[in-house]
């Protein structure tokens, strides 16, 4: 019973298998090798006696066998009869039955006078030569006569030297021998169904007869090992239980005398476990358990405080992650500080920037945190003083001086400075009695890790400001940037609808700010955003809100205005902007004036969410730009479809260069005396699927927009270079064809490469191409794009200056600039016939052109008053509607071979 009892707590369980094991582990192990070493040696004594019985038996068949030989040897001429000596049949060498001996058999029986043959169950064959007169004898001998032997009464088998059957008895089914190995192991057969043990002996005949082995397999039955095996089994379990019996008895008694203070014990970790920590238990005596219960009594107090330490720690956690404020961090330590730490009082001191500071007392139980108490900057300079480590052992009563209070001379403090970021932002103040508390280590390590959780606190509110402020202003001017203005333009247009109020954007962009960027560096730059965003910022009230979005474009967001008012209040706005930005900007010793332009966007007007609100003012911005720099703009809803037809025509230019929709019209140049044709001008052309032939106009401007400028020129030289090659294998009249450079195509490194590349592979002359440059390619021109048009022009190639009289360009740039051909604007043409001084421009124009070596086009001629007027002023060739306008390859082709005729 008692047993029962000790049994039922773990350590009694434990205790009383750890018996069981010493106890019964060795009489295990002893018993196992006995059972082992007495298994062994009955299992050597069956093989050694199968082995002895299988010797005998087969010493005695070779007796048997001799005894037969010995007949055939000794007997007469006459017949021997079979049955009687056990022969089956005797029969002399000249019968013709008797078998034919292999060669194994001939020497073995020149050798010894007689050899047998043994095979399976097959009767054995005795061959001898007689004593009396040489004569060879054959005799079949009688299997049962020589192989069975009634006095064996277990199961036995013959094998032949194969291993096959020659007699086996009562059933026996041998089994396959292993007569190589060395193995001890018992083999296993069976006889009629009953498991026996085997055991062989193998019969050379070579010393008798030359060749010829038998195995002799004996047996016994698997109860001559398995009966003794078991009565040793019994023996060794009686003992066993025995054994078993003394170690329970002695256990119990041991188990008893410790198992009642470690239920003691057990019970108050328990109750512990379960959040009781005023748990205690009561071991009487003055033992080792005695001392155990007194030491889990303390534990249990450091338990409660460590408890409560995390406890304090995850609500500083959850304050810290929570609200984000300091003075959250500040209660929540505060509310529990005493809990956690073995201290008289406790409090703390937060720095203000100003050198004074905040006191904040804790108080016990459940009374409330006492008020903040103001501290001097003398008070808090006369701690700091004392405070240089990261914990400091002042023997004084801090925690009386910092709350106001008459000082205790037996008590001291240990202050731990809070620090983040190498500046001082409070102090952690633990009064403890001046003779040393009794928990001073404990007090430290608790202290340190409060003022290391604040100081990770106060990190952590720095770097969230921080990061905030990363992610929601910009770091040059300070101005919200757009992920804050999403979130205030969201907040503006739900509180506008709740209202039925009005929400502006104005996007702000100033219109020369790259070449403050150029001229006087990009520092300079950054102080005219700065300056900008001031002059911005003074113009908003506190509801409204001016951000940065990107580089110089601003956003002003204004709010809550009414419907009836908000056209006048947003034209005061922009007015005012304008007027603010305009005024000088110092930068580097010198005043500097830009003007911005401004698109305006209204909620719910133009958009109802952030992105379309911004979208539409940069519509509005884009068209303020285009139609007169430095104004305003409001969104229209033209403009929206404006934009998107333009951006749906840009998509659609991107297919058409995949996919070989663009192509060349040809415009001839005639003669303007005779009407010949003399050239043409090649003209790129889009045939689109959907759309027709767009217009050069719709589409070319898309071109610079999406990138394709430089491929575009690479595009029209090809396939001018290759129809003008066709035109010269058809046979046509070879004309010169003239192409459109853009001023970027000069400044490329490898363009006059191109040029003389395109004009090998397709075998022309150099005289066969033409470059109209414009006019103010050549004004911002460097001697790097001179030099390479001067190149051109050396190896041939004619340099046309297009649109002449539209630039900025003094006429001393046609002294300078290395060109053949001046191409008189269409804007001088257009009125030509109406307009006296239009015509005295014009033919003094010519006239300096050609005074200078120039050859005259004009183009867009149209009229043949026009035409006239152009003869009469010697111009060379004319170009327009006059005569043809931009033709496919094919229909100049018939011209060229005067199948049409120049219309004039």
């Amino acid at each position: 019973m008692s047993v029962r009892l000790h049994l039922r707590s773990r350590f009694g369980r434990r205790l009383f298998s750890r018996f069981l094991i010493a106890a019964l582990l060795p009489m295990a192990v002893l018993a196992t090798f006995s059972y082992s070493e007495m298994r062994e040696q009955l299992v050597d004594q069956l093989q050694q006696g199968l082995r002895d019985d299988g010797k005998s038996l087969g010493m005695e068949l070779i007796n048997e066998l001799s005894l037969r030989v010995g007949i055939l040897k000794d007997s007469s001429a006459g017949k021997v009869e079979g049955g009687a000596s056990g022969f089956v049949w005797i029969r002399d060498e000249r019968d013709p039955r008797v078998p034919t001996l292999n060669a194994d058999e001939a020497r073995a029986l020149a050798a010894h006078g007689a050899t047998v043959r043994l095979y399976g169950a097959h009767a054995p064959l005795l061959v001898v030569r007689r004593n009396t007169d040489n004569r060879i004898l054959y005799g079949r001998l009688d299997p049962a006569a020589l192989w069975l032997r009634h006095s064996v009464d277990t199961p036995y088998c013959i094998l032949d030297e194969r291993q096959r059957p020659i007699l086996c008895t009562q059933g026996l089914q041998p089994p396959a021998l292993n007569l190589s190995s060395s193995d001890r192991t018992l083999i296993t057969a069976l006889s009629n169904g009953m498991p026996h043990l085997v055991g062989y002996w193998s019969a050379h005949l070579d010393g008798l007869y030359g060749a010829g082995v038998f195995h002799v397999l004996t047996t016994v039955p698997e109860q001559s090992l398995s009966l003794p095996l078991a009565h040793l089994r019994y023996g060794f379990i009686a003992i066993f239980a025995l054994a078993l019996g003394l170690i329970v008895a002695m256990a119990a008694s041991q188990i008893g005398r410790q198992t009642q203070p470690l239920d003691a014990l057990t019970r108050g970790v328990k109750r512990l476990a379960r959040g009781e920590m005023d748990a205690r238990v009561e071991v009487p005596g003055d033992d080792e358990f005695a001392l155990l219960g007194a030491t889990f009594n303390a534990m249990s107090d450091r338990l409660k405080r460590k408890f409560n330490m995390l406890r304090l720690l995850a609500e500083l956690d959850r304050a810290v992650l929570g609200s984000g404020e300091p003075a959250r961090v500040t209660e929540a330590i505060l509310s529990g500080v005493l809990d956690a730490i073995p201290c008289d009082a406790a409090g703390i001191a937060i720095i203000n920037p100003s050198g004074t500071a905040t006191y904040a007392r804790a108080q016990a139980g459940d009374e409330h945190p006492s008020p903040r108490l103001d501290v001097s900057a003398d008070v808090l300079a006369q701690i700091c003083s004392l405070c240089v480590d990261e914990w400091n052992d002042v023997q004084i009563d801090v925690e009386s001086l910092l709350s106001g209070r008459p000082q205790n001379p037996g008590r001291a403090a240990l202050v731990f400075p809070v620090r983040s970021h190498g500046r001082l932002d409070g102090l952690l103040v633990l009064a403890v009695a001046t003779d040393g508390p009794r928990d001073k280590e404990e007090i430290i390590t608790a202290g340190r890790n409060l003022a290391d959780r604040m100081s990770v606190a106060g990190s952590s509110f720095a770097w969230e400001e921080k990061l905030y402020r990363q992610s929601h202003y910009d770091a040059l001017t300070g101005l919200p940037n757009r992920t804050l203005l999403r979130d205030r333009v969201t907040q503006a247009l739900t509180r506008a609808g709740r209202e039925k109020a009005s929400v502006a954007a104005l996007c702000i962009d100033f219109d020369d700010f790259n070449s403050i960027n150029e001229a006087l560096g990009q520092t300079a730059g950054d102080m005219f955003l700065i300056e900008a965003s001031r002059r911005l910022e003074s113009l908003v009230r506190p509801e409204d809100t001016v951000a940065r979005l990107a580089g110089d474009e601003f956003v002003m967001l204004v709010t809550g205005m009414d419907d009836a008012e908000r056209m006048f209040v947003l034209h005061g706005i922009a007015e005012r902007i304008h007027r603010l930005l305009a005024s000088p900007v110092r930068l580097e010793d010198r005043d500097v004036i830009s003007q911005a332009s401004i698109g305006i966007s209204l909620y719910p007007d133009n958009s109802d969410d952030f992105e379309s609100l911004m979208r539409t003012a940069e519509v509005a911005l884009h068209e303020a730009k285009k139609s007169s720099r430095g104004g305003f703009n409001f969104y229209s809803q033209s403009m929206n479809a404006a934009v998107s037809e333009r951006f749906e025509l840009a998509q659609e230019l991107r297919r058409a260069v995949q996919s070989g929709e663009l192509l060349l019209h040809f415009q001839p140049k005639v003669s303007a005396h005779d009407g010949a044709i003399m050239g043409a001008e090649a003209l790129i052309r889009w045939q689109s699927p959907s759309r027709g032939l767009v217009s050069p106009g719709a589409f070319l401007p898309l071109i610079e927009n999406i990138g394709l400028n430089g491929w575009l020129t690479g595009f029209v030289l090809d396939k001018a270079c290759a129809q003008m090659a066709a035109w010269d294998k058809a046979g046509l009249p070879p004309i010169p064809v003239s192409i459109n450079v853009s001023p970027a195509d000069l400044e490329t490194a490898d363009f006059f490469d191109k040029i003389i590349a395109a004009l090998q592979r397709h075998c022309l002359a150099s005289d066969r191409l033409e470059l109209e440059i414009l006019e103010t390619s050549e004004v911002g021109a460097g001697s790097c794009v001179r030099t390479t048009l001067q190149r051109l022009r050396d190896m041939g190639v004619k340099i046309a200056l297009d649109d002449f009289g539209t630039g900025y360009s003094s006429l001393i740039y046609l002294t300078e600039m290395p060109a053949d051909i001046l191409k008189l604007d269409r804007a001088f043409i257009r009125n030509l016939a109406g307009d006296t001084r239009q015509q005295a421009i014009v033919r003094q124009v010519i006239s300096l052109a050609r005074s200078l070596g120039f050859s005259i086009v004009a183009e867009g001629v149209e009229q043949v008053a026009q035409r006239d007027l152009l003869v009469d002023m010697q111009c060379d060739l004319i170009q327009g509607f006059l005569y043809s306008r931009p033709l496919p390859p094919d229909e100049l082709a018939e011209k060229l071979l005067g199948k049409l005729r120049i219309a004039a």
